[in-house]
């Protein structure tokens, strides 16, 4: 059974193999032409093969004699010896052919495959409005074991904050990532800076799209990377509180 490619004729086709040998008798050969006059894609299987053979029979003309050995001494010249040729066998160009064309229909079916068109990174002010509907954790982190302990086994780093800095960090909540398919959820930390002001901060992994902050004047977002994490802290204050408590644990 023939095998086809993305609507094809078959590549292994008997009849176009022995087409292209010229072993058809001249009723089968007439009506394998008439096929051909009537189908497009058959032609363009059968001139591509032709046109591989071709180049194929250019790099090893199938004539091309090997050097001829030195003299030999009489005991070993009564022995025959084979005509080696350095020519490739008409069988061998088409299977080298036949290969040539699944890998080149295979790179123009990733050339031309459709793919997801890529999306829009999370925006810092919707996921700002969403926290701070009710502002409560998931996940308490009150004490600095705690919070060490959560980047640890979230993260695979630990990282420390400052509990005495004058900032309440009430603990951690979460939204879905949104803007990948197999992307992590959102670990976002919660705070209160002095005067009870509800700031957050967004952690991720370096390969994830970082927040953008598109055109709410009354809020600002910083940047940091502690371990290899980003960190964005999203607030209406005109600097940052969250990012200078942060750092690795010994």
């Amino acid at each position: 059974m023939g095998v086809t490619m993305h609507g094809e004729p078959p590549m292994f086709d008997e009849r176009m193999n022995a087409y292209l040998d010229g072993e058809l008798d001249a009723d089968d050969r007439a009506a394998f032409e008439r096929e051909l006059a009537a189908d497009e894609r058959l032609r363009a299987q059968v001139d591509r093969l032709r046109a591989i053979e071709s180049g194929l029979g250019r790099l090893f003309p199938p004539d091309a004699t090997m050097p001829a050995a030195p003299p030999a001494s009489s005991a070993s010249s009564a022995e025959p010896r084979p005509d080696r040729r350095a020519g490739m066998s008409p069988t061998l160009r088409r299977v080298i052919a036949y290969a040539a064309i699944v890998v080149l229909a295979g790179v123009g079916w990733m050339l031309v495959s459709p793919r997801a068109p890529a999306a829009p990174p999370p925006d810092a002010e919707a996921i700002y409005q969403r926290v701070g509907a009710d502002f409560v954790p998931d996940v308490l982190c009150d004490t600095p074991p705690k919070f060490i302990a959560y980047t640890r086994d979230t993260f695979g780093v630990s990282i420390a904050a400052d509990f005495d800095a004058g900032v309440e960090l009430l603990g951690w909540t979460s939204q879905p990532g949104g803007y990948l398919s197999d992307a992590e959820p959102l670990r976002i930390l919660l705070a209160r800076a002095p005067g009870g002001v509800p700031v957050i901060a967004v952690f991720q992994r370096a390969r994830e799209p970082d927040p953008e902050l598109k055109s709410d004047e009354r809020l600002r977002m910083f940047d940091t990377r502690v371990g290899g994490i980003s960190v964005h802290e999203i607030t209406p204050l005109d600097r940052p509180v969250l990012l200078d408590l942060l750092s690795i644990s010994d």
